[in-house]
């Protein structure tokens, strides 16, 4: 949803505006990451559960950030601008997509049917055999 370009550097920068007009006692401020509620829903179990660690998600995404800004700096095409400002979703989708095959292939387990060694294209083939 906050895949808009730039909307948590939009965020970043005003909250940083807001620090810089105030006196207040912080000795630290993480920037700010926009996560949809979907995120939340959609991983509620692994949040839970401890198999996804949301502050080591969020940190990670903001070195990929980082890495992506300086990648545009040291070659700004049309292409690494846009990849400058990726949302917490897209970069996150990644992360919990291998999740999310490590748990099935934990389930396929605990039922006792072969796991496939493959892509998860061919994982309806391999339970359709069985």
């Amino acid at each position: 949803m906050y895949s808009l370009p730039g909307i948590n550097e939009t965020l970043l920068n005003k909250l940083n505006e807001l620090i810089k007009n105030k006196k207040y006692r912080f000795t630290k401020i993480y920037p700010v990451v926009m996560i949809d509620i979907k995120f939340f829903m959609d991983n509620y179990d692994r949040l839970m559960s401890k198999k996804i660690n949301l502050e080591s998600l969020i940190k990670n995404y903001r070195i990929h950030v980082k890495k992506e800004e300086i990648k545009f700096e040291s070659k700004p095409t049309p292409y690494n601008a846009i990849n400058q400002y990726p949302s917490f979703e897209h970069y996150s989708s990644q992360i919990t997509v291998e999740k999310t095959k490590e748990n099935m292939m934990d389930l396929w387990k605990l039922l006792e049917i072969n796991v496939p060694q493959e892509t998860p294209q061919n994982w309806r083939k391999s339970v359709a055999k069985q």
